[in-house]
């Protein structure tokens, strides 16, 4: 069972998010205090065995998320995060993605949304970290995290063309992928660029992380002043697929390989 630590100091969302989880299958530990949450999580991490993801609010007494998620990158944590927001704007967003968060949500938010965002983040798997159903929100994944398919540093390449920058990769999008797909864009937000292509055309099978850090940027970037362009070329059928599921596709303009 998935593990999940929740952090918010309002009662009443820890009571509706965690029975909801819960109902979900996921095992949920949630505190109102973020210096608590940091206590358990490396606690746990120390212990040998960690949380698998981390939900926090961002607006906080004693220590705000941005702090919370800040003290475990310092302490070399991967734990994958989704921020609540209060709302996040642009420069919101990017500094929660220079510190490594996988997500976020804004509130009000629905707990159908949440749950899609925890379910691409942890998807269901058998034992053997094949792939999931692909009819679930995160599908489409590939292997778990520090698997053998992880690639080497120069994984990922970026062109320019026309205004437009290219980011390809040299194989499957793995969850060691992650960390470099997001500061590469990040690093292209910081300077101004606003046309970007991925190109999958090399890519078989995406992590979870590599899913949420393509969400989380297309999210953000959806909402912004007209100008950004995002779009994702030679994508196999069955990624198609995938990104249909998670809602990609209403985020990027997606070609098929050998399409338009």
């Amino acid at each position: 069972m998935k593990r999940i630590m929740l952090v918010d100091d309002e009662p009443q969302i820890l009571k509706i998010v965690t029975v909801t989880l819960e109902k979900n299958g996921y095992e949920v530990t949630s505190t109102p205090k973020s210096t608590e949450a940091l206590s358990s999580l490396m606690e746990a991490k120390s212990s040998g065995h960690p949380f698998d993801l981390l939900i926090t609010d961002l607006q906080m007494p004693e220590m705000t998320g941005f702090e919370l998620i800040e003290a475990l990158t310092k302490h070399s944590s991967t734990l994958p995060t989704i921020a609540i927001t209060g709302y996040g704007s642009k420069e919101a967003v990017i500094q929660l993605m220079h510190l490594g968060c996988a997500d976020y949500i804004d509130k009000p938010f629905e707990m159908k949304s949440l749950l899609g965002r925890v379910k691409a983040l942890l998807p269901n798997d058998d034992s053997n970290g094949s792939k999931v159903d692909a009819d679930e929100p995160g599908a489409g994944v590939a292997s778990s995290p520090g698997g053998d398919n992880e690639q080497e540093d120069d994984a990922i390449g970026i062109s320019d063309e026309n205004g437009w920058k290219t980011i390809s990769f040299a194989g499957d999008m793995t969850y060691g992928m992650a960390t470099k797909l997001r500061l590469c864009l990040v690093d292209m937000l910081d300077n101004d660029v606003k046309q970007f292509i991925l190109d999958l055309g090399k890519v078989k099978k995406i992590d979870p992380l590599c899913l949420s850090v393509l969400l989380c940027f297309g999210r953000m970037l959806s909402r912004e002043s007209p100008g950004y362009n995002l779009k994702i070329s030679n994508a196999n059928e069955e990624i198609v697929h995938f990104f249909h599921n998670a809602g990609i596709d209403e985020l990027y303009r997606i070609a098929v390989a050998g399409g338009k």
